[in-house]
């Protein structure tokens, strides 16, 4: 049995393993024009899963934020949004 304790840690909880799970995958897929698909699949699926996200005006830009960050920004598609600085993720704003 396999605990989740003694799995890889998640990088945004509220999406769940099958989400990271999909996003690897994703990765590591060759062709660039079937993972730019698999991109758009799985933040459709993301949509889904946290329909609240859809009552902000940029949640599209939002989950492909969070797909990037997910991935660890290893995920190389043409989206129509740029990945997110990897320097500003897990700042925090000064006191």
């Amino acid at each position: 049995m396999e605990y989740n304790t003694a799995r890889e840690t998640l990088a945004i909880p509220e999406y769940g393993r099958n989400i990271q799970k999909l996003v690897e995958y994703t990765v590591n897929i060759e062709d660039k024009e079937v993972r730019l698909e698999m991109a758009k699949l799985i933040v459709e699926i993301m949509a889904n899963m946290n329909p609240q996200v859809r009552t902000t005006n940029d949640f599209e830009h939002r989950l492909w934020d969070h797909m990037y960050i997910i991935s660890d920004f290893k995920l190389e598609v043409n989206g129509p949004y740029p990945p997110p600085d990897k320097k500003n993720v897990n700042t925090r704003p000064e006191k």
